[in-house]
């Protein structure tokens, strides 16, 4: 099995290539890292920035290079002995007409041969959507995009097609025949009837026209038969056409006036008749992207319409979207997979457990969101999940839980909310619903409605009935699914429905019946029946499984954590701003189970996906320390800025919590420099608008309010004239240099804790320097490895000489990063050279106790005679000065650090390298901080 030892994120694009990737392989082999953790790198949709909207899962984005730039880099990589660790998409694939095989469902329907690799309701009850897969795509409603004439009929090489801008959809070749079949005498008299080209084109015209409809065909083998036949003869047709077009003038002017005519006049309605006729006739139907919130026939990607869900769990499906995965497994260009959106497949456990025989040896993780006291299916054969719980724990600890109160009553004081925390969230989870996913929830409730008749307990349910049911469940969902795979149902997923029924019961007592229904049907608990009904009922229960992970997802991800804006630095992906703060017991208690039972799992502190940067969570944690001075400090901004406000719709811009939400990303993010370095102030303008469309409260992705979204706007403008706003500024730069020292401090914690605690830890790109982004796409932006590698090869002269001094030096200057990037180096290299102890050694949680106990978390690591002692300042913002280097007696006074019975006297600092004796079985605080500001300890034979 391969473990990696850490890895190291990279995203492709266009922008960074294979050939890139392989020219920064000896900066992160010199870092330490052994495993490269690869963005998708197969073929995207042009352009793709990250590599997610995969129109093509069997072949390389020619854009990161060609198969032998993969191989070179790979080549490159194995023989430095690193692996590489690929991020799969097995869940969707983009809506695109890059997607040869979407686009052959358009082309041809149920009688594609494709047609089972996408999630499609071919027998939708609403008529408009039978037989005929929604394409909402359009940037307004079909009619008024058809009668701008942004709709085109074009004939490429590949055949007629409806093209909006950059976009082109494949017509069903019965269509062919009404294309051209028109002006077929003015073309006669134009040529002669006895003209090669004429003779040609009637030829076309007649294999058009005689073209076999062929029937929906159950047998697997019978029916791939028939569509290769088919596609034989659509392939001649086309190719027919386009010589034609292409060789002969009179033909090519023909159609082309054809094609104009069809096209229609702008401002003569009349005129797009026939093009609305031939839109009716394919197996597609364009609409408005709108559209998809109410009435959708296929499963998307949350509420991404650009993104069709593919169906994975059938094995014809997933041999051929996994062919290239698995050769490069097997080949040894894949060490390990990193899969991605587990929760949305059908058949999570079995989709896994065909991964795992394709990659017997390789590392696999997933990604997977658990809520609190959650556990990670242990029957899963993965290494574990990609590390959002320790990002969140390890954020947690350095989050002070005596002062929540605090928080509460200053963030509720400066925004006037009133709202029960718990009763707002379920109600941000029903407005997603509600607002982006009823088609989703009608799609569901049809199939059970479908199952429920034919069940005497649920055939007076009516749909309306079902639904309403399905939505206060699917709202009361404490997790984002269960794992119902068979009967009988485990009893922790039964917990968890039960739970979700009666919360969703003491809120709508006239609807008891439904959802105990509901309830009882998602535990395959309904008696009486037959084996047919229950397979359906276990299709439909998976159906429901698939769909309360994106309304968890919109809800608290995307929508909560844009309005519950106590203390930001808990609204992070996989976490719960209701949560305040994590206790040392619980840090070890998380810890201690992580070795237990995901010991290589990995462990991260950013990740494409996180809301921020993991130093800008780092900084606001400190503001739940020094609440009196954030109280005051907020009250000056508010008299500040007041005069900066706007008023759209009779309401103040920005309203009072997104002012509160803004000052606090400001504190995290606001680079060393100064408010006005690194483009701040635009990258800023461009992340205030996502945050408050996510917050869907004044403005929307839905229904965007230029009004109030350019009110915000000004806003920030008016506060960044420095000139007019010097009290603001002067008062914003006091807090600003309490929460950016002591959020260095967390930082070099949080990144020790992740170098040794159970697990394989991971550096997301660029963040072994300071990382104070913002989400993405500002998280994506290019990394300057010059400047890295310029920075280590200094560490790497300078390390092993004058070692004390270098440490101050950099601890001075800590605004460069180096002190981050040489912590990150030195443990990755620790790492290495005691994989043994990181893999497989105990894990021992320490004890302190003098003044200073509760401001220190300490665990030891120890494989045999090898012991590793790591330990981190906590919870110092709001007690001491600013600049205080380094944390000696002065700071730590009386508090020791007890040591397990057994251990040895002698130790030796890691930094810098010099000894410090045990005594009494204890250690001196000051002493294990007395040149770092983190403590690292090692007691080896070796050393």
């Amino acid at each position: 099995m391969h473990i990696p030892r850490a890895t190291y994120r990279l995203q492709f694009n266009e922008s960074f290539t294979f050939r890139n990737a392989r020219g920064v392989l000896d900066y992160l082999q010199q870092l330490g890292v052994s495993d490269v953790y690869a963005s998708p790198i197969f073929q995207a949709r042009q352009g793709s920035g990250h590599g997610y909207d995969v129109v093509d899962p069997t072949a390389l984005n020619p854009e990161l290079g060609s198969g032998e730039d993969f191989e070179a880099y790979n080549d490159d990589l194995h023989e430095r002995g690193m692996g590489h660790i690929q991020d799969i998409v097995p869940n969707h694939m983009a809506y695109s007409s890059e997607n040869a095989y979407l686009m052959d469902v358009l082309e041809n329907g149920r009688n594609s041969r494709y047609r089972r690799f996408f999630d499609v309701e071919w027998e939708h009850p609403i008529e408009g959507l039978r037989g005929r897969l929604l394409v909402p795509l359009l940037g307004s409603y079909y009619g008024e995009v058809l009668e701008r004439g942004e709709l085109q009929l074009k004939l490429r090489e590949q055949g007629f097609a409806i093209a909006y801008w950059e976009q082109s959809f494949p017509l069903a070749i019965e269509s062919y025949a009404n294309i051209l079949g028109r002006n077929l005498e003015a073309l006669r008299k134009q040529l002669g009837e006895e003209s090669n080209e004429f003779i040609k084109y009637l030829g076309i015209l007649y294999l058009v026209r005689s073209m076999p409809v062929l029937e929906e065909i159950e047998d697997r083998e019978q029916a791939a038969r028939a569509a290769t036949t088919r596609e034989h003869e659509l392939r001649f047709v086309k190719r027919m056409l386009w010589e034609l077009y292409c060789e002969s003038t009179a033909i090519r002017d023909h159609v082309d006036e054809v094609l104009a005519t069809l096209n229609g006049t702008p401002g003569d309605p009349a005129s797009f008749d026939d093009l609305d006729g031939i839109h009716a006739e394919q197996h597609f139907r364009l609409c408005f992207w709108k559209v998809a919130t109410e009435e959708i026939n296929y499963r998307r990607f949350f509420t991404v319409n650009e993104l069709i869900s593919v169906r994975v769990e059938d094995e014809e499906v997933f041999r051929q979207t996994h062919a290239l995965i698995a050769s490069l497994l097997v080949k040894g260009r894949f060490d390990g997979l990193r899969v991605d959106h587990l929760d949305g497949l059908f058949a999570p456990q079995s989709y896994l457990e065909h991964l795992r025989q394709v990659g017997p040896h390789a590392y696999l993780v997933v990604e997977k969101i658990l809520e609190h006291d959650e556990k990670l299916p242990e029957h899963f054969p993965i290494q574990g999940t990609t590390g959002y719980t320790f990002l969140n724990y390890a954020n947690g600890l350095f989050v002070h839980p005596g002062r929540e109160h605090d928080l509460d009553r200053i963030y509720r004081q400066f925004t006037h909310i009133e709202e029960d925390y718990q009763d707002w969230l379920l109600a941000r989870k029903k407005l997603v619903l509600q607002k982006s996913l009823s088609a989703d929830i009608a799609r569901l409730a049809v199939t059970l409605r479908s199952v429920s008749t034919h069940i005497r307990f649920g055939s007076d349910i009516t749909f309306t009935g079902l639904t309403n049911a399905l939505n206060e469940i699917i709202a009361c969902m404490p997790v984002y699914r269960t794992y119902v795979q068979e009967d009988p149902v485990s009893e922790t997923d039964r917990k968890i429905l039960r739970e979700a029924a009666a919360k969703a019961m003491r809120g709508n007592r006239d609807s008891a019946h439904e959802i105990e229904f509901v309830e009882k049907f998602l535990s395959l608990e309904l008696p009486h029946l037959s084996e047919a009904e229950k397979v359906r009922c276990l299709d439909a229960v998976k159906r429901f499984q698939q769909l309360t992970g994106p309304v968890m997802a919109k809800g608290m991800e995307d929508n909560f954590l844009y309005v519950m804006n106590r203390l930001l630095s808990l609204n992070e992906v996989g976490g719960n701003p209701l949560r305040f703060g994590v206790r040392p017991d619980e840090m070890h208690a998380f810890l201690a189970d992580a070795m237990a039972h995901w010991p290589h799992a990995m462990n991260a502190t950013a990740t494409h996906d996180t809301k921020r940067g993991e130093d800008a969570r780092a900084r606001i944690n400190v503001l739940s320390e020094i609440a009196p001075e954030w109280e005051k400090a907020l009250a000056k901004w508010r008299r500040s800025n007041i005069v900066h406000k706007r008023v759209a719709g009779g309401r103040e811009v920005p309203e009072s919590n997104t002012e509160y939400f803004l000052y606090q990303a400001m504190l995290g993010s606001v680079p060393f420099a100064g408010p006005e370095a690194d483009e701040f102030q635009a990258r800023l303008k461009d992340y205030f608008i996502k945050a408050v469309r996510e917050a869907d409260v004044r403005t929307s992705w839905l229904n965007p309010n230029e009004d109030y979204e350019n009110g915000c706007l000004a806003f920030i403008d008016d506060l960044f004239q420095f000139k007019e706003n010097q009290e603001f500024w002067r008062s914003f730069n006091v807090v600003a240099r309490r929460v950016t020292f002591f959020g260095v401090l967390n930082s070099l914690a949080q990144t020790l804790l992740k170098l040794t605690s159970p697990g394989v830890p991971d550096v997301y790109q660029g963040c072994e320097l300071w990382d104070f982004s913002f989400v993405d796409p500002d998280n994506r932006r290019p990394v300057d490895f010059q400047e890295r590698r310029r920075q280590l090869a200094e560490i790497v002269g300078r390390l092993g000489h004058q070692r004390t001094s270098y440490l101050k030096e950099i601890l001075t200057s800590f605004r460069d990063g180096r002190a981050k990037l040489l912590l990150t180096h030195v443990l990755l290299w620790l790492r290495h050279d005691y994989r043994h102890v990181f893999n497989e050694g105990d894990y021992l949680p320490l004890e302190a106790n003098g003044e200073r106990a509760e401001n220190l978390f300490a665990f030891a690591r120890r494989s045999g005679d090898d012991w590793i002692i790591v330990a981190v300042p906590r919870l110092l913002g709001g007690s001491l000065k600013v600049n205080q280097w380094p944390l000696g007696s002065n700071v730590w006074k009386d508090t020791r650090l007890q040591l397990p019975k057994g251990s040895p006297a002698d130790w030796k600092r890691v930094l810098p390298d010099t000894w410090m004796k045990a005594e009494d079985g204890s250690l001196p605080a000051a002493d294990v901080f007395t040149h770092f500001p983190v403590g690292l300890l090692l007691a080896s034979p070796q050393k």
